[in-house]
């Protein structure tokens, strides 16, 4: 199990919904030139919505794939921009982005890197998942 960031930019916060909508996450079509999109079923997903913070736990319920279709990419740009998607299981969600501060690039609360977050979708290391699904799901309590 590999442990993935994918960040939505707050310009198209809509694309969340359409994610759910759909049940896949999108991967830019660099993300498949550069090979980060491997993600395999059974492998966990956080998700960071840029300038509000952390808003959902996932998981991949299928292999990373080629869109069959438009169908599958319902966000701006379509299959030109987004050459992956991601069959995705919303584990948890919050109702409230939960946003933690960056100090020197990083997140005190969680070691994320503002840099991974920046590139869109990336793995990351297994005790950082962690700590972000710990945040995710004390958020929740309040």
């Amino acid at each position: 199990m590999t442990w993935f960031v994918g960040a939505i930019a707050k310009e198209s916060k809509n694309n969340w919904d359409l994610c759910k909508e759909v049940g896949l996450f999108g991967i830019s079509t660099a993300g498949r030139q550069h090979k980060v999109g491997r993600v395999k079923k059974g492998d966990k997903l956080v998700i960071w919505m840029s300038g509000q913070g952390w808003i959902s736990y996932c998981e991949a319920t299928g292999d990373s794939r080629i869109p069959k279709d438009k169908s599958e990419t319902p966000w701006p740009g379509s299959q030109y921009r987004f050459g992956l998607v991601v069959p995705i299981k919303i584990i948890h969600e919050l109702t409230e982005p939960k946003f933690l501060n960056f100090v020197d690039f990083k997140q005190v609360e969680t070691g994320m890197s503002q840099f991974s977050i920046r590139r869109g979708f990336c793995a990351i290391p297994d005790e950082v998942g962690l700590k972000i699904l710990n945040v995710i799901t004390d958020a929740s309590k309040l």
